[in-house]
């Protein structure tokens, strides 16, 4: 599951008691707590059990079961989305695909 219309505080789209019941990922623990699904709930960092970067380098701190509910709360971090643009940007580049605009003219 992943939460991602958390774009102000006081909002989130799943309930305090299954992020508890759940091991909760984040992007930035702080901006989940002060404007994410943690704070939109009122609950705090203790209830986030780790950010994607630490999953991704240590594996371990993901699902350690088939039937354990794991939640991404992303506040949407501009760099992920720039990364993902240029990945998808070099590939079209390699298939040839697409258009060149000149944005300067």
């Amino acid at each position: 599951m992943t939460t991602l219309g958390s774009d102000e505080p006081g909002k989130c789209e799943v309930s305090a008691e299954l992020i508890q019941q759940s091991l909760f990922v984040c992007d930035n623990r702080h901006l989940a707590v002060q404007m994410g699904a943690i704070g939109g709930v009122g609950l705090s960092e203790k209830d986030i059990h780790a950010e994607i970067g630490d999953v991704i380098v240590n594996e371990e701190l993901g699902r350690t079961h088939e039937n354990q509910i794991t939640i991404y709360g992303s506040v949407g971090l501009a760099f992920q989305d720039l990364i993902g643009a240029w990945n998808v940007y070099q590939k079209a580049i390699k298939l040839n695909k697409g258009r060149y605009i000149n944005f300067l003219d």
